[in-house]
């Protein structure tokens, strides 16, 4: 009955091994898809800020046969720099 403990007790300890390598493996795994997720992230805040950011043009506004004005309009989604009046 001795030598049935012992390979049962190295089963064990096998096994204990195994879930240790397993679970290792397993918290880089989740760090390395921490990093990649955060990544994302900043690159979709990044993305976002852009998409959002005033985007201005000029533009020409005939008030006559020889006057006119330069404008400035903004074309983009986001909201004007500063209020013109």
């Amino acid at each position: 009955m001795d030598w049935l403990l012992a390979v049962e007790t190295f089963a064990l300890a096998a096994a204990t091994v195994a879930l240790a390598w397993f679970t290792r493996q397993l918290v880089r795994e989740g760090a390395a898809t921490r990093a990649l997720n955060q990544q994302m992230v900043n690159e979709m805040e990044e993305s976002r800020s852009h998409s959002v950011r005033p985007r201005l043009a000029l533009d020409i506004q005939v008030l006559g046969g020889k006057a006119g004005e330069l404008l400035i309009r903004n074309v983009g989604r986001g909201q004007r720099l500063t209020s013109i009046s």
